[in-house]
């Protein structure tokens, strides 16, 4: 789904399971309250990516839920391209479960009021842009929770392991509360360029405040005297109510929480309509049906007693053989009360 003019809106779309992007949008448009999901990354290069959930070039993300996705947002504005002011935004969105970035933005954007987690990398602006990450909400991220933005400023920060923020610019404001993590991390190109301070450090069990060029400080103190930043920061417990909620598990998990409910055919569940062959020599329970080329049949199968609003996954296994149609359309359905609707 594509839309290229100025003050075009694309909206309240259900968008998933695309080869390359979900949505693209450019030149002024505006991409407001969709739920996109399921595209995957077929390779590609920097320059042309794939499995993008929301790909906005001088254009704005608003409003969004993106999850499950190879790159979350991919956002770049620059304003000598198509004149575009003030700089393109990427804000008020849920962004999570994306397998590499939730919010990469190489250009020149405002990141601001997002709620991103559990992607490898929540936000990610690389060295050489001028985007300004302020006021979003970033937790459990398996990497880095904000990697790079010329200014990182507001932003409530809970990284587990690894790096919550790399910095390359002014780092001000912000909440930052670390597990076996380092609350800063500067590499050593990015030194001359660094500031901090005003922050509020928490950190806990092998975690360190800062990262100096691959050295850790472990303590406030020690970061502040020996490197001289965050003269006015303190280190203290920001007393976040609950941060993994009330089922212990912090942000979006894939992990199974019940075993696998199997719906054979033949089983409570299943149905079928058409002239259907049963086949004993393969399949799940040692059989399988077909139907013969140029009949038209559907089998449907059933999942009673689900729980509103919570995430299942659902899959379909069927023998293997070169000769079996690759056109068999599969869909989802959901009931809406006393009718069916399509899956979300």
């Amino acid at each position: 789904m594509g839309a290229s003019a100025e003050n075009t809106v694309v909206q309240s779309n259900l968008v998933h399971d695309n080869r390359n992007l979900g949505i693209y949008a450019l030149s002024g448009a505006r991409v407001i309250g969709n739920t996109v999901f399921g595209q995957r990354d077929y390779g590609g290069s920097q320059s042309y990516r794939s499995g993008i959930g929301v790909y906005v070039f001088n254009a704005d993300a608003v409003g969004n839920e993106v999850y499950s996705n190879y790159d979350g947002v991919y956002a770049y504005g620059h304003s000598g391209y198509y004149f575009v002011s003030p700089a393109p935004t990427v804000a008020e969105n849920r962004v999570y479960g994306n397998s590499n970035y939730g919010i990469y933005a190489p250009g020149d954007d405002s990141i601001t009021n997002n709620v991103v987690y559990s992607n490898a990398v929540g936000i990610y602006s690389p060295s050489y842009s001028a985007s300004e990450i302020d006021h979003n909400l970033v937790y459990g991220n398996a990497d880095r929770a904000i990697d790079g933005g010329s200014s990182v400023t507001g932003n409530t920060v809970y990284q587990l392991e690894g790096e919550a923020i790399r910095a390359v610019g002014a780092v001000r404001d912000n909440i930052i509360w670390v597990d076996n993590a380092a609350a800063i991390a500067v590499p050593e190109e990015s030194q001359h360029d660094f500031s901090s301070d005003y922050n509020l450090f928490y950190v806990a069990g092998s975690g360190v405040v800062g990262r100096w060029a691959g050295h850790d400080f472990a303590t406030f103190e020690d970061w502040h005297f020996e490197v001289g930043f965050d003269e006015h920061s303190r280190a203290g417990d920001p007393r976040l109510v609950d941060p993994d909620g009330p089922d212990d598990s912090l942000g979006f998990s894939r992990r199974a929480l019940e075993p696998a409910w199997i719906i054979d055919d033949g089983a409570p569940g299943f149905s079928s309509t058409g002239p259907w062959s049963l086949l004993t020599d393969a399949g799940l329970g040692g059989d399988y049906l077909e139907i013969p080329v140029g009949q038209q049949g559907e089998a449907a199968w059933t999942f009673a007693g689900l729980t509103p609003g919570e995430f299942y996954q659902v899959s379909v296994t069927w023998p293997q053989d070169p000769f079996l149609s690759w056109l068999a359309p599969y869909g989802g359905l959901r009931r809406r009360g006393p009718g069916v609707g399509p899956a979300g």
